[in-house]
């Protein structure tokens, strides 16, 4: 299901780039994050921090990008890989890896049919495309999936060591780590577990511990990832002001150049609603308080409106009544809705680049 809707986009944006007489190769590996990532597996970090603001391109430092992604893609190359076909094969075998853990967690909580929407659902959200670029996002979902469905199984031990790759790939496994540990503690609470839960609480921090104590033990200062967060980047706590700006400007953009725009706002609107239908659902505490901490990180913070879809595309608990509600419709509604969904996925994947030239 994953790999067949993956397809349908990836063709429908092939087909569009040529239409537009464009290479449909161009933004793979030399635009964008893809960049930073093929930098860091070429030369490591650099020795010095050079603090600039975000709006000067080429002046953005490396260490915002986390550590595994590109170590990864350095190993691979060292067989002779290119290194852009390393992590396009990291991201499409973690992507896979990844889908598969949603039907394990959908199959488990709804059953299997469920389980499979679950996985299918992933292939056709609005940046589904960095799902098989150069990008960390399916390598972090992998990681988190599996993370989550060892913490549901109360295999505590393995939840903590899958948790420290998880803290190693992406900054937001701060939510991964706040649920794995938050659900240990109330597990020790209740005392229905005895003391098995401590390697959960023990290990799942100490992948994103370990790479915040490298900068500061590097460069000096405690503070040093959000220093180059907000200094190099501009992405800095705000409260909700700036995702309440881009969800009230782009409900009232105008003109194509605005259709990023208008997606994050459409997908910022729909929040409430998956919300709510999620917590109706009573998922297991692990993956409500991922959720619940995934999103508030998201909206909290300050970022380019464009990214917000793609941040918001590991919190996969939100699409769980979606995954349910498809498993019980009619046959063809699930293979309309599908097919609709992975061709339009694939449109704003080429639409983007082509048109926008921004990042997705």
């Amino acid at each position: 299901m994953y790999a067949g809707l993956r397809l349908v986009s990836l063709l429908a944006y092939w087909w569009l780039a040529g239409q537009a007489s464009a290479d449909p190769w161009h933004n793979i590996g030399v635009m964008w994050d893809s960049v930073f990532y093929r930098n860091i597996a070429l030369n490591g970090y650099p020795k010095e921090l050079h603090f600039f603001r975000g709006d000067r391109p080429g002046t953005e430092v490396t260490q915002a990008f986390f550590p595994l992604y590109p170590m990864l893609m350095r190993w691979i190359a060292l067989t002779g890989v290119d290194l852009t076909l390393a992590g396009m094969l990291i991201s499409t075998v973690a992507s896979l890896v990844a889908a598969w853990g949603l039907f394990k967690i959908g199959s488990e909580l709804r059953g299997a049919l469920t389980g499979t929407m679950l996985a299918g659902l992933l292939a056709l959200l609005p940046t589904a495309v960095v799902q098989q670029l150069v990008y960390t996002e399916s390598l972090f979902i992998a990681l988190a999936v599996w993370t989550l469905h060892a913490t549901m199984r109360h295999r505590w031990t393995l939840a903590g060591l899958l948790c420290v790759p998880c803290g190693l790939s992406r900054p937001t496994a701060g939510a991964v780590v706040s649920a794995v540990v938050l659900t240990a503690l109330w597990v020790l609470y209740k005392r229905t577990d005895g003391w098995r839960p401590l390697p959960a609480i023990i290990l799942s921090p100490l992948g994103l511990l370990s790479y915040f104590g490298y900068l500061a033990a590097r460069y000096g200062r405690i503070d040093t990832y959000f220093v180059i967060q907000k200094n190099n980047w501009g992405e800095t706590f705000d409260g909700g002001k700036t995702t309440w700006k881009t969800l009230t400007t782009g409900l009232t953009a105008g003109g194509s150049v605005e259709l990023p725009r208008i997606v994050t706002a459409l997908c910022l609107l729909a929040l409430p609603a998956l919300i709510i239908f999620m917590l109706q659902e009573r998922l297991p505490l692990v993956l409500t308080v991922y959720a619940m901490a995934s999103l508030t990180t998201v909206v909290s913070m300050h970022h380019w409106a464009g990214t917000i879809p793609r941040y918001l595309m590991p919190v996969f608990p939100l699409m769980i009544p979606t995954a349910h509600a498809l498993s019980r419709s009619r046959l063809p509604t699930r293979i309309t809705v599908l097919l609709t969904l992975g061709l339009a996925s694939g449109w704003y994947a080429a639409w983007v680049p082509l048109q926008f030239s921004m990042a997705p």
